[in-house]
């Protein structure tokens, strides 16, 4: 489900993110990135379960934003995904707040996710 605004694409995930649903997740992703914000926050508060499928399509939707000086947050209230984010090492480029208004907050603090050069 996506929710879109004049500065941010919501895209919502649930339940397990891995290869049977990883088509439709990606489509979710890209849809948004097609779209007219700048900037796209993934929520998976309601995500029960995410495998390498669903970190390599969050990591290819970081670059492909990144290099249209767009950005990417995450959001997750799960300990296990943010352990999992933060043992692959890629938490500095994919970052993951535990509520939605902490994303929005630090996508609204341009010092706090700085756009590539």
């Amino acid at each position: 489900m996506q929710q879109k605004s004049l500065a941010v694409t919501l895209v919502r995930w649930e339940g397990a993110i891995d290869f049977k649903t990883r088509d439709e997740a990606r489509d979710q992703v890209q849809a948004a990135m097609r779209g007219t914000s700048r900037d796209v926050l993934v929520d998976l508060t309601r995500v029960t379960l995410m495998d390498s499928d669903g970190l390599a399509i969050l990591l290819a939707a970081h670059q492909r934003l990144e290099s249209q000086n767009r950005r990417l947050v995450v959001v997750s209230r799960d300990p296990r995904v943010q352990k999992f984010i933060r043992r692959v090492g890629v938490d500095e480029m994919l970052p993951t707040y535990g509520t939605s208004q902490a994303a929005l907050a630090a996508l609204a603090d341009t010092e706090a996710l700085p756009l590539a050069a």
